[in-house]
C-alpha cells in the first residue's frame, strides 16, 4: 500500500488455545475485512494486537491465512511480550488487557486523523 491509510482498525488477541478454531476464525474475519477494503479500494489498515503470546504457542502472525497480495489494504501485527504483560497490576489474574492493547494498535496507528 502506498498512500497513508484512511482508516485504521484495531484488535488484539493471543494464541492461548482459549477456544479450539480461535486462530480459524480469526483468519476469516480478518481476510472478510480485508476483502471488504480492497473491493472497495479503501486506503486501510488493520492492526492487531498480539498480546503477551504464550512461548509455547506459535504467534498468530505466524499462523494465520492472510492475503499475500493486497493493493489498498496493509495488515501490522504488533507483539506485546510477557515482561511488559507482567508489569500491569492484575496480570496474574488474566492473560490479557484487553483495553490496553486496543491502546497500543490505536497508538500506532497511521490513519489521517485531525486530533
Amino acid at each position: 500500500m502506498s498512500k497513508a491509510p484512511y482508516v485504521s482498525f484495531v484488535t488484539s488477541g493471543r494464541n492461548d488455545g482459549y477456544t479450539e478454531s480461535y486462530a480459524t476464525r480469526v483468519s476469516r474475519a480478518t481476510l472478510c475485512l480485508a476483502n471488504q477494503l480492497e473491493r472497495e479500494r479503501l486506503n486501510s489498515e488493520i492492526i492487531f494486537c498480539e498480546w503477551n503470546p504464550p512461548a509455547d504457542r506459535p504467534l498468530l502472525a505466524d499462523i494465520l491465512r492472510l492475503p499475500a497480495t493486497l493493493q489498498h489494504v496493509s495488515i501490522r501485527f504488533i507483539v506485546v511480550p510477557p515482561e511488559h504483560h507482567r508489569r500491569l497490576q492484575g496480570s496474574e489474574r488474566r492473560n490479557i488487557h484487553v483495553g490496553e492493547a486496543a491502546n497500543v494498535g490505536i497508538r500506532r496507528a497511521r490513519a489521517f486523523h485531525t486530533g
